[in-house]
């Protein structure tokens, strides 16, 4: 009976192992931004799956994950832990605290705004393709420029 308990207790941990080596594995995003217009407020940095691509840079409800930091000599970090994939990033420099986009009376924002790639839009923010890169390192750095 203890052989076979014992035999039990193998083959799971067993089990587990091949299981946990088969799960994806994370890695550290460092997103740094620069170019903020002043220190006023913070940064919004929103990171986007491709499964929500329809939703970026804006939708911040669908972004995997977000984090708000301060911004300092016009400038700030982010870090994320990230499983491979591919994903796309938006900052957002809300200058008064608000949580939205401001913009004119035309629509167009009057807070500052980046994305990864720095891809620019045609019309309307980045599309996630033009933005997208991919998770496939253990340490990854990008860097994005805040457009005014």
């Amino acid at each position: 009976m203890k052989k076979q308990y014992s035999f039990l207790i193998s083959i799971f941990i067993l089990l587990l192992n091949v299981n946990l080596m088969s799960q994806t594995p994370n890695g550290k995003l460092k997103v740094t931004v620069s170019g903020f217009e002043n220190n006023k407020g913070m940064a919004r940095v929103l990171v986007f799956k491709e499964e929500a691509k329809a939703f970026f840079p804006a939708k911040e409800g669908k972004a995997f994950l977000k984090i708000i930091v301060p911004i300092e000599n016009k400038s700030c970090t982010a870090e994320f832990d990230l499983p491979a994939g591919t994903y796309a990033v938006s900052v957002h420099h809300d200058e008064n605290n608000d949580r939205k986009v401001n913009t004119n009376w035309i629509g167009i924002p009057n807070e500052g705004l980046g994305v990864s790639n720095d891809a620019k839009g045609n019309f309307g923010p980045p599309k996630f393709d033009a933005a997208k890169f991919q998770m496939d390192e253990k340490d990854k750095t990008i860097k994005i420029n805040i457009v005014n």
